[in-house]
């Protein structure tokens, strides 16, 4: 298993303004796990007992919709933080947290969380500006869902895996391999208009599909049309 303490170095943008106090009751309190793909980290609903963080591996992490069906809210990349809210007053977890590949996750209790934040000034800066670029974030895409069009809806959610997840070393393939059922839900629309759009802009020269690997071909095309149509 990683060293507990390379973790807790790696969270660096809490690690950096502890004390050496604090560093040290937070190795302690830190509990590391493996995760196979596609692992259920925690559910929808479930009480909110810890904070989490990616240290190696993705997390996806997915809401259950009106029409009955798991859509995709987040996609956690290595070295970043989820479930960031449970200290403040949630008393369960608003998601379900799946691995989409073999990760190692570290998730410390949210009273130690809540803490940290109530008597280190800059960790409670560091948690208004995660808060509200992730409200940012929200918004636009509850704003585009509504707003846009099919083939905007899928441009934009091929954008939103792009900035979430990066990509490969060609500089091309999303670094992310969800299924055009994940797709779909994550741009609310049903499959077969999710995988005939995809079929579309693949015809049309700006992306390449190969199985689950979704390649940018023209990305300022793909621009266009999430903002176009």
């Amino acid at each position: 298993m990683t060293d507990k303490i390379e973790i807790a170095k790696s969270i660096s943008t809490i690690w950096d303004v502890m004390t050496e106090e604090q560093r040290e009751k937070f190795v302690n309190e830190l509990e590391v796990r493996r995760y196979i793909e596609s692992e259920i980290i925690f559910r929808e609903g479930d009480e909110a007992t810890h904070t989490f963080f990616v240290y190696k591996g993705r997390v996806k992490t997915e809401v259950l919709g009106l029409d009955n069906k798991q859509h995709i809210i987040s996609m956690v990349p290595a070295r970043s933080i989820f479930a960031s809210q449970s200290p403040f007053g949630k008393s369960a977890y608003n998601a379900t947290a799946t691995t989409t590949e073999d990760s190692v996750i570290a998730r410390l209790p949210n009273e130690h969380v809540y803490h940290l934040v109530e008597s280190n000034p800059q960790i409670a800066l560091m948690y208004i500006h995660m808060f509200s670029e992730r409200i940012d974030t929200l918004v636009r895409r509850i704003q585009n869902l509504q707003r846009k069009h099919i083939r905007g809806k899928m441009a934009d959610m091929l954008l939103f895996l792009k900035d979430k997840c990066g990509y490969e070393e060609d500089g091309k393939t999303i670094n992310a391999y969800p299924s055009r059922k994940e797709i779909a839900n994550a741009a609310y629309m049903d499959i077969s208009n999710a995988i005939r759009t995809l079929s579309a802009f693949a015809n049309e020269g700006v992306i390449a599909i190969d199985g689950r690997r979704y390649t940018i071909l023209d990305e300022k095309k793909l621009l266009w049309i999430s903002q176009k149509e």
